[in-house]
């Protein structure tokens, strides 16, 4: 094991800025009916929610861990306010928790599986951890809420959304251990069993039926707060593989994921990287030296430019865990993993492709039609989402939906590599129900959502609307890209196809994903220096075309898409 006294001051201000900022969240008045509560919007605003969210209580697992570990430069152990805070927030996720086990997130009685799953982990591994601060009237309440949660989530899955799955996993892990439960204990084996098997081949986990950056890192997170505390073989393989995947997104700017991304999340998470890297896993310290470095400069997602709630569910208890895990000292930050001179990497599956020629690389996803970022060393080159697009319907669509049926052909050579998707963009839903709905919406929350059955069907009913379901709409883009190692270029063609509909508007687009992702949307301070972009080239109202060239890349663009059927443009094949 490293020492885990040196590099410590890695964290340490960032921990120090985050507990602070997560205890201004609780109400810590010990004679309020809210005492405990973590969702500051809910007793401290009072008019903006009428329910506490519970993923607000998530910051309970890292405080718990503050208070109790020994290591060497935590100022925190035993600390008497830590105790009281754990203690309050603890039992108020108790006291808010629904008759079937469930907690609620967005609305109340949505009965949702994420805070659920992830709240349960967090307060059944913190109890774990202060059990003594609590009364043993306490304890036996505690634990019978515990197992409530464990049973739920034994009975209800989320597989299109495997973050969640991992979290669950944790959390009937744990309440297993407190309760010794069989039916837990059984269906934790179960749920281990079905993320081990839902893992592809290409090494990532299903997110809304793609692929996903940054909830790959987190789950590594949740992946090494098991190992933790269990040696398990295959899912130390399963994590091995996940790293390999992650290792191939980290951009040179110190950014990584994004608009390519099945929900276009950008996070990178400190503890899974630090604790793979002390069980010497070659992958997990090539992304670390990544990370530290971009870290240390504050230009990659970094807690100071994300929300309240993703703080307290991901963001605090990775950098506290990351704190406190033994460090690697000897390790040196690097800009970028060692890259190949010359590659392209097509993951299929998950419809994105990585490129190296020499000083240039880029990221393009395939399955959003294209949307990429080029580099040229640390230098972002062009950074592109698509469009926005306004039919003559008034429909609003954009070309960065996500796509399963886009197709992509290329061909590769040593000094360049020719690339063209093809797609058709999708529907976009910019309403606000509630601006006219809201008193109806609550009244059918308080009541009807109160009969289970009917809870769990309109929560299934509402994803599958509004995050899960395609819109797709006749309007088609062909993306042709050549990317040279000494610059690049792009040639768009929007076409209306097969439907008397026009195109009103159409506005190009860098930094606004139109995907519905909740920890999405964050604003990198490197996106204030990206390269603005061109003008319209043409348009008509059915057809609207435009190009773009940097310097350096001369040669030009054939006027034709590559055929699939030529070795030159084989899809998924690699030509010299």
């Amino acid at each position: 094991m490293a020492s885990i006294d040196k590099n410590r001051d890695l964290y340490q201000e960032v921990v120090e800025q985050l507990l602070a900022r997560v205890l201004a969240m609780q109400n810590r008045n010990p004679l309020s009916q809210t005492y405990g509560c973590f969702d500051r919007n809910f007793w401290h605003f009072k008019t903006i929610i009428d329910f506490p969210s519970a993923t607000y209580q998530q910051p309970v697992l890292g405080l718990s861990q503050l208070l109790t570990s020994k290591a060497k430069a935590n100022p925190y152990v035993t600390n008497p306010i830590l105790k009281e805070v754990v203690r309050a927030g603890i039992l108020f996720w108790c006291s808010i928790q629904n008759k079937d086990g469930s907690v609620n997130e967005y609305y109340q009685n949505d009965h949702s599986f994420c805070p659920t799953a992830y709240t349960t982990y967090a307060v059944a591994q913190a109890y774990y951890l202060t059990q003594k601060l609590f009364s043993p009237l306490e304890r036996q309440q505690i634990i019978n809420h515990l197992q409530a949660g464990g049973l739920w989530l034994s009975r209800h899955t989320n597989p299109l959304v495997y973050n969640q799955m991992i979290a669950s996993m944790n959390a009937l892990f744990w309440t297993a251990r407190l309760t010794g439960n069989q039916t837990l204990k059984r269906a934790f084996e179960k749920r281990r069993q079905d993320i081990l098997s839902a893992q592809t081949e290409e090494g990532w986990f299903p997110e809304n039926n793609g692929a996903d950056i940054g909830y790959s890192f987190q789950d590594l997170d949740l992946f090494s707060a098991y190992l933790s505390e269990v040696d398990d073989k295959p899912i130390t393989a399963s994590v091995i593989k996940l790293l390999k995947f992650c290792r191939l997104f980290l951009h040179p700017d110190g950014s990584t994921g994004g608009e390519y991304g099945s929900r276009c999340t950008q996070h990178v998470f400190p503890f899974g990287l630090e604790f793979l890297t002390d069980r010497n896993i070659p992958e997990a310290c090539d992304i670390l030296r990544w990370f530290r470095y971009w870290f240390e400069r504050r230009l990659t997602i970094i807690p100071e430019i994300v929300d309240d709630k993703y703080t307290n569910y991901f963001y605090f208890n990775s950098y506290i865990q990351a704190f406190l895990t033994p460090k690697v000292n000897h390790l040196t930050p690097k800009r970028t993993q060692k890259n190949l001179s010359l590659s392209l990497t097509y993951l299929k599956k998950a419809g994105i492709i990585t490129l190296n020629l020499g000083s240039v690389s880029a990221w393009i996803g395939v399955k959003r039609n294209g949307s990429l970022r080029v580099f040229s060393q640390e230098k972002l080159l062009y950074q592109d989402i698509g469009y926005l697009v306004k039919l003559s319907d008034h429909r609003l669509c954009a070309t960065q939906a996500f796509n399963d049926i886009a197709t992509a052909t290329y061909h590769f050579s040593k000094t360049d590599c020719q690339i063209t998707i093809e797609g058709f963009a999708g529907l976009i839903d910019d309403s606000l129900p509630l601006t006219r709905w809201l008193i109806p919406f609550k009244l059918f929350c308080k009541t009807v959502l109160n009969l289970n059955p009917f809870a769990d069907w309109f929560a299934h009913w509402l994803k599958y609307r509004k995050v899960v379901k395609r819109y797709p709409l006749p309007l088609k883009l062909t993306r042709q890209l050549l990317i040279t190692r000494k610059g690049f270029q792009l040639h768009d063609v929007l076409t209306v196809t097969n439907s008397p509909l026009t195109i009103q508007a159409v506005h190009p687009i860098q930094n606004v994903t139109t995907t519905h992702s909740l920890s999405s949307r964050y604003y990198h301070p490197q996106y204030l220096t990206a390269p603005s972009l061109p003008q319209l080239l043409t348009a008509t109202p059915t057809r609207f075309e435009f190009k773009y060239k940097t310097k350096g890349s001369s040669a030009g663009l054939s006027h034709h898409s590559p055929h699939e059927n030529s070795p030159s443009a084989s899809f998924g094949r690699k030509t010299k």
